[in-house]
């Protein structure tokens, strides 16, 4: 029998059953990061997500308290699985914390406490929240986007700004002003790399994306210590599993004992040591 003391999320005592169990066969440098990221840390995201696929290309943790709000264009019409497919291989190198398809679902492929890699800058991935659009419409367009998509984007970066104790958004349009936050908190990709993303359409929407998103944080009416929950679909080993996600004020938790029995085919178990005060996980 094997025991794993929850210490904190970021101090564990692991044993090599556990986590073999847990990870799978992932190679033994991944084992423990992967546990932090996976089993304990994959909770700091918004409420709004229906679908979550963890990309293996992040820096865990960022380095930077989350000022920024970087929104990125796929030049594609593909889903958030497709997405997500996209971005699970670590031979892509790439990833965003977030994606949004036509369809306005949202996805979570980066936990927010971790840096994507996805404006070809790692001091702006350090303190921005990414996010990949779907485009309904083509280079022609300036990757124009659906409605839906549209909303939800509104909508995210309402949510990311509240939790993250951003309190207005802030666009100028202006590349000098990079890491300035108090004049401007949003950047483009376009900004560290030749490339046109997030598209003409999004870029030219901007000023508007801030000033909805500011009437939103304006009008924030939400109720301390509010509880409730949500069905979301989360795909741990290519296996798509239903969990329960509880939201508490903005934030979003998934209980440990389910991720433990999602990710272990039931050789687990979870259990409250209330006298010391730790999570004990037992392998079978």
């Amino acid at each position: 029998m094997a025991n794993l003391k929850l210490i904190n999320p970021n101090s564990l005592d692991l044993s090599d059953e556990i986590l073999e169990e847990l990870s799978n066969g992932r190679e033994d440098g991944e084992k423990e990061e992967f546990l932090k990221a996976v089993l304990l840390k994959a909770i700091h995201y918004s409420s709004l997500v229906s679908y979550i696929k963890l990309s293996p290309n992040c820096t865990s943790p960022r380095n930077h308290i989350i000022d920024t709000i970087t929104i990125h264009c796929m030049a594609g019409n593909a889903t958030v699985e497709t997405c997500g497919n996209i971005f699970a291989p670590s031979s892509r190198q790439a990833s965003s914390n977030y994606g949004i398809g036509t369809d306005g679902r949202i996805a979570l492929y980066v936990d927010e406490s971790n840096r994507s890699w996805a404006t070809s800058s790692q001091s702006n991935d350090h303190r921005a929240i990414t996010i990949e659009v779907a485009n309904d419409g083509d280079a022609s367009t300036g990757w124009h986007v659906s409605d839906e998509a549209y909303i939800s984007l509104i909508n995210l970066v309402a949510d990311i700004c509240k939790r993250n104790n951003i309190k207005q958004l802030l666009w100028q349009g202006d590349n000098s002003l990079i890491g300035q936050t108090n004049q401007q908190n949003m950047t483009v990709h376009r900004w560290f790399a030749n490339k046109a993303c997030c598209g003409d359409y999004l870029y030219n929407k901007h000023f508007d994306i801030a000033n909805e998103v500011n009437n939103r944080l304006n009008q924030d009416n939400q109720e301390e210590d509010e509880v409730t929950t949500t069905a979301i679909t989360a795909s741990m080993n290519g296996k798509d599993t239903k969990l329960t996600s509880i939201i508490y004020n903005g934030e979003n938790y998934v209980r440990i004992r389910d991720l433990a029995d999602a990710q272990s085919d039931d050789k687990l178990t979870v259990s409250w040591d209330s006298a010391n005060s730790k999570v004990i996980i037992t392998s079978k």
